[in-house]
């Protein structure tokens, strides 16, 4: 009897493995679904933060009025110097698009040839006033 394979030890292999099988199998698809969660909280939180500094910080003249001239200056920037922008507000390999609209005239489209995906895209949109007291309406789109 000695070297042969027993049959209990055969099963008890068999059941190691196929349980070694399943816990890397449900480790490695637990992992990839917290990742792609955590990459569309990123994302929300990036188009979030960039929306409330373009309305408060960048484009404000004074809380809640923006300016035009800023809005202006920061157009040419953004469609002159995008990979500029991306580095500045720091979104590594995520793409940006910038809209702002006062009523239905359009006052900034940053990259408006691109085409922004139906998913893996976080938006964000915010209100303001403009100098001549109308709404003007702020959409950040990451993804």
């Amino acid at each position: 009897m000695k070297g042969q394979a027993v049959f209990e030890f055969v099963v008890a292999a068999v059941l190691f493995f196929g349980i070694i099988f399943y816990v890397i199998n449900f480790l490695s698809t637990s992992f990839y679904a917290h990742e792609l969660q955590s990459h569309a909280n990123n994302m929300e939180s990036n188009s979030l933060e960039i929306a409330e500094f373009l309305v408060h910080i960048k484009l404000a003249k004074e809380w809640p009025v923006l300016s035009y001239d800023s809005i202006d200056d920061f157009n040419g920037t953004c469609n002159n110097d995008y990979v500029g922008v991306l580095e500045k507000f720091d979104l590594g390999e995520n793409k940006l698009k910038i809209k702002i609209n006062e009523g239905g005239r359009v006052l900034l489209d940053c990259l408006d040839d691109m085409t922004v995906p139906d998913t893996n895209r976080a938006e964000a949109e915010r209100y303001a006033l403009s100098e001549k007291n109308k709404i003007i309406s702020v959409q950040v789109v990451v993804w």
